[in-house]
């Protein structure tokens, strides 16, 4: 929970493009602030809506998602005490771009558009300023943008069990030329030892040689197991990494199309801005 005793102008100066205003700049735009209550569970807003207000939170916390294509949910952000969100709808007045919804019940400060909007005209130069901060926010956006990393692999699949970390060795080492080099050796000393070529050695498994074909009957066997469990668990490994492609690639454009958005809105938004300026230097 936020301390009870901030004030709505620490409020105002923790949203981004406010922080740069003076005490009495914060104060003008904290006057206009609302008392908001939402219960647990209840949506604030929803993806697509009409939006005209952002909403800094005082206590509690609230979930920002979306829904991919495929209609999964995607979690933007938990936003929790002294954080903001819902700022697109009062810098750019459009559609709202996730769903929020509070997960426990919170009391938040609402700041609708119309109110920032008479500040500008009242205080136009102070546009400069919220200016500047938007440029700080598109900075910080691309920086998160670049450093964005997807979910790990299952540690079980990466690492292996030490059964499975040994049949895949075994499997690895079959299809070398020393195990080749191994199998011809031992059947020469095999067929030699057992086929009477030398008399001065009494043969164990006489032709034709039945404890070999056993033997090498056996290992047959468990060779075809171990490849069969190398197998399924490759092939687990290669679905993961192609899950981990097509959710990197479609957060990528998500994150993309946002930034688009983001930055189409805040150009109007500086052409408004600078023509108010204009407007007021020459009166």
């Amino acid at each position: 929970m936020m301390n009870a005793t901030i004030s709505k102008r620490d409020c105002i100066k923790k949203v981004s493009f406010f922080s740069d205003l003076t005490d009495q700049q914060a104060d003008e735009i904290a006057a206009g602030l609302l008392d908001c209550r939402f219960n647990e569970g209840q949506t604030i807003f929803s993806h697509g809506e009409e939006g005209d207000a952002l909403y800094i939170i005082t206590e509690g916390t609230v979930e920002l998602f979306i829904h991919d294509y495929a209609g999964e949910k995607i979690i933007l952000k938990v936003v929790a005490p002294g954080d903001y969100f819902g700022e697109l709808a009062v810098l750019g007045g459009v559609s709202r771009t996730a769903t929020a919804v509070a997960l426990e019940s919170c009391m938040c400060y609402e700041l609708t558009r119309n109110q920032m909007l008479d500040f500008l005209h009242r205080k136009p130069n102070t546009a400069i300023k919220i200016l500047a901060s938007f440029s700080k926010t598109i900075s910080k956006t691309n920086t998160m943008l670049s450093n964005r990393v997807s979910r790990h692999l299952d540690r079980s699949l990466v690492d292996g069990t030490t059964l499975g970390n040994a049949v895949k060795y075994i499997v690895e080492f079959c299809g070398t030329v020393m195990f080749v080099f191994l199998n011809i050796l031992l059947f020469a000393v095999w067929v030699i030892w057992n086929a009477g070529i030398t008399q001065s050695v009494t043969a164990f498994d006489p032709y034709p040689f039945n404890l070999l074909v056993t033997i090498v009957s056996i290992e047959a066997v468990f060779l075809i197991i171990f490849l069969i469990f190398y197998i399924v668990r490759e092939s687990a490994l290669n679905r993961a990494h192609t899950d981990i492609e097509y959710e990197v690639s479609l957060k990528s454009e998500l994150e993309i199309a946002n930034l688009h958005e983001k930055m189409e809105l805040y150009h109007q938004e500086n052409m408004k801005y600078f023509e108010v300026l204009l407007q007021s230097k020459e009166k």
